[in-house]
């Protein structure tokens, strides 16, 4: 009887599995059209290069910025952007830009974001001059073409072509531009002091985050539009050890870098506990109601399957870091000589905390991971999760008729943002956060950000602008 009941109870499981599994399918959506611009390929390309060329990099040591070529790339913006000069007011606010622009109300405003600093550049790996603003292979290169001056110039030049036909946007929309989003951000601070001052609490906030990216899951045959809902928190840790200095010919058993290296093992293989936190279940929602059949009966059933999936993660690199707290040990320091022994070992971790984590959280973690009662820990910046925006409503959806208007076919989902930006800043004022670069990018073009050989299609480049000028005629 027992083992009849057990059979019975299996098969009312299967069913129920593959039941959910074949209801997991796209949800149906429709979609506003919308006029397509028409635009001069040739002539946009030509005119984000002059932004290109301004050698606007960033540093945490004002010695080595070069405020007048950031002079030079303010200065621009008037001589390519008159319209928008001509009828926005503009505030320069630590050296961050904040432009106005009044709408029919100034009730429920929204904010569109990006930076105009980049990060250095290793010219010897570069196949051209990074701030020639070079066009070949129909492609635009150079630093800052994906992250981010072409999108402060599609926001620019949306408005400009708008201005110019005589639109006037329903509510207020204001730009702000990061001079130091690369390094700490103080621009956008000030510039969210400065709304929040005037009692300014936009409706929403978009700024710079994911992709559309193709190939993402095998079996994923659409393109997929991932649009940041939150963004993870982020610690930088310092651990030290002290001993004694001496010769390297006569050393201990252990010296102090092979103790440290013994901590970070330790360290190392205790991750953080994994955990779905609501923008993966979002992106695991959309996402695996495309895929084939058998994947979708575990992603349908999260819950019975979630052991699977945590293993699964644990060889994957990015479902680890959208499952939990993730660790990198970035930066170490010992002897300044070869033959010295130091007196002090440090090793620098970078974390990127999930939601619910803490830093004091962390700090405790590594100490009871590394198991040594004289390693020193300090904390050298750090700052929680954001709060989640909600992938729903109207202002969800706006960016999501834009994707659609400017990519058709094209999958949109929610999802966490692992690095850090300036749009964190606006969670203080705003509930509706959201993080899309308007543009299509390769595994190649992806590891170029913040590397050698930075580069966007020129075909791309007339998309940024189509995607801001179908998001501005619904703000």
């Amino acid at each position: 009887m027992v083992k009849w009941i057990v059979i019975a109870a299996l098969c009312i499981l299967i069913f129920v599995l593959l039941l959910r599994a074949a209801l997991f399918r796209p949800q149906g959506e429709a979609f506003e059209h919308m006029e397509k611009p028409q635009l001069d390929e040739k002539e946009e390309t030509e005119r984000l290069a002059r932004l290109i060329r301004c050698k606007t990099v960033s540093s945490r040591d004002p010695a080595l910025v070069d405020e007048a070529e950031f002079e030079k790339f303010r200065a621009l913006l008037i001589e390519l952007f008159p319209k928008v000069h001509a009828t926005c007011t503009r505030e320069l606010i630590n050296g961050g830009l904040l432009y106005h622009w009044a709408g029919k109300t100034a009730q429920e405003p929204g904010i569109l974001m990006a930076h105009y600093d980049v990060v250095p550049v290793d010219e010897a790996g570069w196949n051209v001059d990074p701030f020639a603003g070079t066009v070949k292979d129909g492609s635009l290169w150079g630093r800052g073409t994906l992250d981010t001056k072409c999108s402060l110039f599609g926001i620019l030049e949306a408005a400009e072509k708008l201005i110019g036909e005589g639109f006037v946007p329903e509510h207020d929309l204001y730009f702000s531009f990061g001079c130091d989003e690369e390094v700490e951000g103080k621009a956008a601070r000030a510039i969210v002091e400065t709304l929040k001052a005037r009692q300014i609490h936009p409706a929403f906030v978009l700024d710079e985050g994911g992709t559309i990216v193709t190939n993402f899951l095998p079996g994923v045959k659409m393109p997929l539009a991932v649009i940041g809902v939150g963004e993870k928190g982020q610690v930088d840790l310092e651990l030290t050890l002290r001993g004694k200095s001496g010769h390297a010919a006569y050393p201990p058993r252990h010296t102090l870098i092979g103790r440290m290296s013994r901590i970070v093992r330790r360290v190392e293989n205790r991750q953080f506990k994994m955990k779905m936190t609501p923008p993966v279940r979002q992106l695991i929602d959309v996402l695996g109601r495309t895929l084939p059949f058998p994947i979708r009966i575990i992603l349908a059933n999260t819950g019975f399957f979630m052991p699977l999936i945590k293993l699964v993660c644990r060889f994957v690199p990015i479902g680890g870091a959208l499952m939990r707290t993730t660790i990198a040990f970035t930066q170490t320091q010992g002897s300044l000589a070869s033959n010295v022994l130091p007196d002090r070992v440090t090793a620098v971790a970078n974390f990127r905390l999930a939601e619910g984590e803490t830093v004091e959280g962390v700090v405790a973690h590594v100490k009871k991971a590394a198991r040594c009662s004289d390693l020193e820990t300090r904390v050298l910046k750090g700052n929680l999760a954001t709060p989640n925006s909600p992938a729903e409503g109207p202002h969800w959806q706006r960016i999501k008729n834009a994707v659609h208007a400017t990519w058709p076919d094209t999958l949109v989902a929610p999802y966490l943002m692992f690095m850090c930006s300036d749009s964190s800043k606006f969670c203080a004022i705003c509930d509706h956060v959201y993080r899309f670069s308007p543009m299509v990018c390769t595994n190649e073009q992806v590891a170029s950000i913040h590397s050698n050989n930075e580069h966007i299609t020129t075909k791309n480049i007339t998309q940024i602008i189509e995607f801001y000028e179908y998001l501005i005629r619904q703000s």
